[in-house]
């Protein structure tokens, strides 16, 4: 007992250190252990004498010290053991396809590779498909498998010949179609494989994956999906629509030989069909722009006026006829009834192309007036202007109807004996204008409402005061009352005084502060003279212009300046009058009246010379002026109502004042 507890004692005592190895698998151990060793001492024990009494006695005795006792040994570290004096790393469980490299660390041999951290499979450069992989690169098929010559793949095996049915084995003892193969039915094991094509074969049959094999009659086409069949006879204008039949294209039709001849919609006349609606003339015929069918007479010279009814014959249309010529065999003329020589030449059937200032006679319009057998020529004169109340002898030759003569715009007016302040609107119908009266004397005569006494009405309710007399009022209903001077400024006789210290209100003609100035005067003229040669005299004169030649002043030593553009108007049997504007003193001379005869020979004598300077120097102006002046008095002319007027709004402001 004492042995056993020595050992316990000794591996309990036991302490290590270990130290790694360079490698990792020897451990350097420091081991201590005891080392037994021999102590004497006394010790004291006891004799039994009698058998009551002990005897004690000493003696020396050895007891057993332990004292630890140190060293270093070399064993395999944990998880290493000793083989054969080396030590090796211990893998639990055993590496399998692999070696123990570390404590429980495998490492896979070539060729393998770790499945778990102590097992490792082999490796195939294939997934061994319907097999395994048993050794590096080495399958191990299945059963119903074999492997192929490079031991790499494993392929199914059949017992039937699936190659000579378009087929292949997928698995043990099974057939599939190869691609472009498909199974129709079903023998037992065995599948019945025919093409597929992807467009199904017209007019044959598919033998092959996409390749068409024709029927008998027919032959590839362009497209391999499609047999076209196969005429022994060409099919002119038409298809081979089966073996040896002809189908016409459109526009087409079979004869009688099986031959696709053009058709026409409609007869060809004086032609042929020679395609699908398109005719071909005979010689001399062609087709016009607006036919397509039938074909009309070609002359090689166009026909005038006429139609080409056979080659290079010429029919003329109505109204027209050959002119005799044969060089002008393809020309018609026309035919007018009335002749249009010599004043034009006919153009047109009864339709005269005239000369300049001549055109061609309505007969509509003449129906009722002519006999056609009067008439010399289809072409009569024409004028510019309407030759209203007249008739046309000549290109812009009017000549006026009885009753009716010329104006100054060479227009025919009616003519009537006396129509002052009117409008002759017939021949002797003389038409009051509005505010004017009818009378014998003077044709007529303007109106005033309250009847003017003391005065005289000298246009539409404007009445002038006779002398010494004055109007009441501005209204038309103003009466004249007896002049009361209210201012002492001398106008000269030619205008009133209305205040003193202003300007005197000047008759029509006159102007100036005292009205001594005259702006129109009337020329007196014989009938006879030669310068009213071409000069229109007006005989209608109204009473506007017999006042204005009461009032103006008389003109003198102006011969010779009157020309076709003066206004003149008739003054009585022996005299004529023409208006002549004035911008300064003209040549004029005033009327005599009783203030003159009373003046003194010395004052009459300077007043002469006055007017004689005056009367020079306007006759210098005159000359200067006068063109100005005839385009003034042409306008007068052109404008007659607008003159009137005139002369009526000066003669208001006159009477205004």
């Amino acid at each position: 007992m004492r042995c056993l507890g020595f050992v316990v004692f000794l591996n309990l005592i036991r302490a290590a250190l270990f130290l790694t190895g360079k490698d990792g698998s020897v451990c350097n151990v420091q081991l201590s252990y005891m080392e037994s060793r021999y102590v004497p001492y006394t010790e004291t024990y006891k004799i039994r004498k009698w058998t009551f009494f002990h005897q004690t006695r000493s003696r020396t005795n050895y007891r057993i010290d332990h004292v630890p006792v140190w060293k270093l040994e070399e064993r395999c570290c944990d998880g290493y053991e000793d083989r054969n004096n080396v030590c090796e790393p211990v893998c639990s469980p055993e590496c399998v396809n692999g070696k123990c490299t570390s404590p429980n660390l495998c490492e896979c041999d070539i060729g393998y590779s770790s499945v778990t951290q102590y097992e490792c499979e082999p490796l195939c450069n294939t997934y061994c498909t319907n097999g395994f992989c048993a050794r590096p690169n080495e399958c191990s098929c299945n059963a119903g498998y074999e492997l192929t010559e490079s031991k790499l793949y494993c392929l199914p095996v059949c017992t039937q010949d699936c190659a000579n049915r378009n087929a292949h084995c997928t698995e043990p003892n099974r057939c599939t179609c190869n691609w472009g193969y498909r199974q129709s039915d079903i023998d037992g094991d065995l599948p019945s494989c025919t093409p597929i094509c992807e467009i199904p074969c017209v007019n044959g049959n598919c033998t092959e994956p996409n390749v068409c094999t024709c029927n008998p009659g027919y032959e590839e086409d362009i497209d391999r999906f499609v047999c076209k069949p196969k005429c022994e006879r060409i099919c002119l204008n038409g298809k081979c629509t089966a073996p040896n039949v002809c189908t016409c294209d459109p526009g087409y039709q079979l004869n009688e030989n099986g031959e696709c001849e053009p058709n026409c919609t409609e007869p060809c006349v004086m032609g042929t069909c020679i395609a699908p609606d398109v005719c071909s003339c005979y010689p001399g015929y062609g087709l016009p722009d607006d036919s397509r069918y039938v074909c009309e007479a070609v002359c090689e010279k166009a026909c005038v006026n006429g139609t080409c009814t056979a080659p290079d014959v010429c029919t003329c249309h109505d109204g027209y006829r050959a002119t005799g010529d044969d060089t002008m065999s393809h020309v018609c003329e026309p035919v007018c009834e009335l002749p249009c020589e010599p004043r034009g030449h006919c153009a047109a059937p009864n339709t005269c192309n005239c000369i300049q200032g001549y055109r061609m006679i309505d007969m509509t319009a003449k129906e009722n007036e002519v006999v056609v057998d009067t008439i010399v020529s289809g072409c009569e004169p024409v004028c510019d202007q309407d030759c209203a109340n007249g008739t046309c002898t000549e290109p812009n030759v009017c000549t006026c109807n009885d009753g009716f003569e010329k104006d100054a715009d060479d227009r025919c007016e009616p003519v009537c004996v006396s129509c002052h302040n009117g409008s002759c609107v017939a021949p002797d119908v003389c038409q009051c204008w509005e505010g004017f009266v009818r009378t014998e004397e003077f044709g007529c005569a303007p109106s005033c409402e309250n009847g003017c006494e003391n005065g005289e009405c000298m246009a539409p309710n404007e009445c002038v005061c006779h002398e010494g007399f004055e109007s009441s009022g501005n209204n038309s209903d103003s009466t004249c009352v007896e002049h009361v001077p209210t201012c002492t400024t001398v106008c000269k006789g030619h205008g009133v005084c209305v205040e003193d210290e202003k300007p005197c209100e000047c008759s029509y003609g006159w102007t100036g502060p005292e009205c001594d100035q005259s702006t129109l005067c009337i020329l007196v003229i014989n009938p006879d003279d030669e310068n009213l040669i071409g000069i229109t005299i007006r005989n209608d004169t109204n009473s506007t212009l017999t006042n204005a030649k009461r009032y103006a002043p008389l003109c003198y030593g102006c011969d010779g300046r009157t020309n076709n553009e003066s206004y003149c108007f008739a003054i009585n049997d022996s005299s004529i009058g023409c208006f002549v504007e004035t911008v300064e003193s003209s040549c004029h001379r005033d009327k005599l009246n009783a203030e003159f005869k009373m003046q003194t020979g010395m004052l009459e004598a300077v007043i002469i010379l006055i007017v004689v300077v005056v009367t020079i120097a306007c006759f210098v102006i005159y000359r200067h002026r006068r063109k100005k002046m005839r385009l003034a008095i042409v306008q007068n002319v052109l404008q007659e109502t607008m003159a009137n007027e005139y002369l009526i709004s000066e003669r208001d402001d006159d009477s205004a004042y």
